[in-house]
């Protein structure tokens, strides 16, 4: 009592909607009824919890909790795209963040925090067994996609510690001063995970000049850190105001080590690959001002004119991201399906023709 405040939540959506053009396993060949369509689904889960602590006068700290997830089971089916060409979507999302308030004096405020956020989402095969199987794709039936499909895993963790300040001085150079002072880690990682289903995709023609793309997986990972510290003050004096401070940001980056599979149909052109990871050498190292003036022409808060200059830099960019060798490679042939499987076999490759 008096001393701690907590909040919770939690709620789930769940969206059923039938895909016209696909129907159930049984159902009657024809038939227009609602329940015997396949179901797209799409469930929205939410979780959130927070709690406030006040331990001792001046002091507060705070924890916030908060998970999301969307989950989708057919994502991309259309009439062009059949339902085993269809992605599996996931990505539970966990969010921290602890904080704490401590009110040193009656002149400064200090407040320090930490979060972390397991961003990112997966789109899957629509089922586990396709991971292996060509995919097809008939051109002249509007690039119709049918069989199997792709798989994307992308993995976007984001950390953050920050300290920051708040000062006021009184009657200082004859006007007081209210100033804000602070420093920020951030780090930002991401890695791409890319599959192909079964290594190729088939393109077939109604003229026969059948084709096919020859696809390895890729796989890119990059680290990234920012590094801040600012100080800003506003000195009031009289009817005018200066606001004046300086920013720094330092960026660097670099790609991390990957490892991806040779490709399954041509493992001696698509071998597998080791990247042992790269620095860029390069970091960007960013001296931001800022200044602004404001004076109450009459003093009465009727009419003020203000000016201001400042210097901005971009945050978040990368510079290793292109070092890494393990990105997604297609090789593009003409085909000839000489069992008429429709499925590619090494034999049946047109490498003569050269690449499509």
């Amino acid at each position: 009592k008096d001393k701690a405040w907590f909040w919770g939540a939690a709620n789930r959506n769940t969206i059923r909607v039938g895909i016209i053009g696909f129907l159930k396993a049984g159902a009657p060949r024809g038939s227009r009824s609602i329940d015997d369509l396949e179901t797209d689904l799409s469930a929205l889960n939410n979780q959130n919890f927070k709690l406030n602590y006040q331990a001792a006068a001046g002091h507060r700290s705070t924890f916030l909790y908060n998970r999301g997830d969307k989950i989708r089971n057919s994502r991309g089916a259309s009439l062009t795209t059949r339902l085993p060409a269809t992605t599996r979507q996931r990505g539970p999302n966990n969010y921290y963040r602890a904080q704490h308030q401590w009110t040193v004096s009656n002149q400064l405020l200090l407040d320090g925090q930490y979060s972390y956020y397991d961003a990112g989402f997966i789109l899957d095969f629509h089922a586990d067994e396709l991971a292996t199987v060509q995919r097809l794709r008939y051109v002249d039936q509007n690039d119709l996609d049918d069989r199997s499909g792709t798989y994307s895993n992308n993995i976007r963790p984001q950390s953050e510690a920050r300290l920051d300040g708040n000062y006021y001085l009184a009657n200082l150079f004859g006007g007081d001063h209210a100033t804000k002072f602070g420093v920020r880690w951030r780090s930002t990682p991401y890695e791409t995970i890319s599959k192909s289903g079964g290594g190729a995709l088939v393109r077939i023609r109604a003229s026969g000049q059948n084709e096919v793309d020859i696809i390895r997986d890729g796989d890119t990972s990059r680290d990234m850190w920012e590094y801040s510290a600012y100080f800003n003050d506003s000195y009031k004096r009289g009817r005018g105001t200066i606001n004046w401070g300086i920013r720094f940001d330092r960026q660097q980056d670099r790609a991390v080590a990957t490892h991806i599979p040779a490709n399954p149909v041509l493992p001696d052109l698509l071998p597998a690959i080791t990247f042992n990871g790269a620095e860029s050498g390069v970091a960007y190292n960013d001296f931001s001002p800022r200044f602004a003036v404001t004076f109450d022409l009459n003093g009465d808060g009727r009419s003020v004119v203000k000016t201001s200059a400042a210097r901005y830099y971009g945050l978040g960019i990368g510079t290793a991201g292109v070092l890494s060798p393990t990105g997604t490679t297609t090789l593009s042939y003409f085909w000839n399906d000489l069992n008429g499987d429709l499925f590619v076999q090494r034999d049946e490759i047109l490498f003569s023709r050269g690449f499509r």
